[in-house]
C-alpha cells in the first residue's frame, strides 16, 4: 500500500480583481451632477455618451482621483511592485443606456485599469472578465457547477459605489442588460501607470 500525504493546492499565475465600495453613497451625488453637466454641454441628446479622458485633471473630481490613487497604491504594494511613483494616465465618464453591451477589450499602455459605478440601475448590463490564458480553451468539459475554479468567464453585477481594479491586460467587457428602469448606467473608468524600472528577464520563484 502506498501512503500519500495531503495534496497541496498551488495557485499558479493567479489573476486578481480588486473590489471595494464607497460607504457614503451621498458623496457620489456631486460626481453624478458634474458628469451629467458635461454631457449636457457636449450633447444632451446622445443616448450613449463618453467624456474626454482627462477627468483626473478636473478639480471637481479631486476626491475621486485621490481615492483611485490611494487604492492603486495599496494594490501595487500588495503585488510588491518597486516603483518611483504611480499616476492616472486617463479617466473618463460613461453615461449609457443601462442595457447596452460593450465588446471585450483590454487597455494598452497602462498597468492597472478600473471602473467605479456612480449609478447602476437594477439589472443593468454586468461587467464580464474573460480567462486570459489561451490554452485554457483547448478542451472543455461539463462541470457539476460553474465556479471560480473552472469558469472561463466571470460576471460582476454593478452596484452603485462599487469600484473594481484589475490588470490592464485582462480582457473585459459589458453584457446586455435587462433593466426595466428609465435610468442611465453611469460609470467612471480609469487607467493607472507607474514610474520605475522595467526588467526584461522572466520573473521566477521556487515553490
Amino acid at each position: 500500500m502506498i501512503e500519500f500525504e495531503q495534496t497541496e493546492i498551488m495557485p499558479t499565475f493567479p489573476t486578481f480583481i480588486f473590489k471595494g465600495k464607497v460607504i457614503n453613497l451621498e458623496s457620489l451625488i456631486k460626481i453624478e451632477d458634474y458628469v451629467k453637466t458635461l454631457k449636457e454641454q457636449e450633447d444632451p441628446n446622445i443616448q450613449c455618451w463618453q467624456s474626454k479622458d482627462n477627468l483626473h485633471e478636473a478639480t471637481e473630481l479631486k476626491d475621486l482621483t485621490n481615492l483611485i490613487l490611494e487604492q492603486s497604491d495599496q494594490i501595487l504594494s500588495y503585488y510588491g511592485v518597486i516603483r518611483d511613483s504611480h499616476y492616472i494616465t486617463s479617466m473618463w465618464a460613461n453615461i449609457y443606456d443601462p442595457n447596452i453591451a460593450h465588446m471585450m477589450h483590454m487597455h494598452p499602455n497602462s498597468y492597472l485599469s478600473g471602473v467605479i459605478y456612480i449609478n447602476a440601475p437594477l439589472d443593468c448590463g454586468p461587467i464580464i472578465f474573460q480567462d486570459p490564458r489561451p490554452g485554457s480553451f483547448l478542451i472543455e468539459f461539463e462541470y457539476q457547477e460553474y465556479n471560480i475554479k473552472n469558469a472561463s468567464t466571470l460576471i460582476e453585477i454593478p452596484k452603485k459605489g462599487m469600484m473594481l481594479i484589475w490588470p490592464s491586460w485582462l480582457p473585459h467587457g459589458v453584457e446586455n442588460g435587462k433593466c426595466q428602469q428609465n435610468e442611465k448606467r453611469i460609470s467612471i473608468a480609469f487607467n493607472v501607470m507607474l514610474k520605475g524600472s522595467v526588467n526584461i528577464p522572466t520573473k521566477r520563484i521556487v515553490f
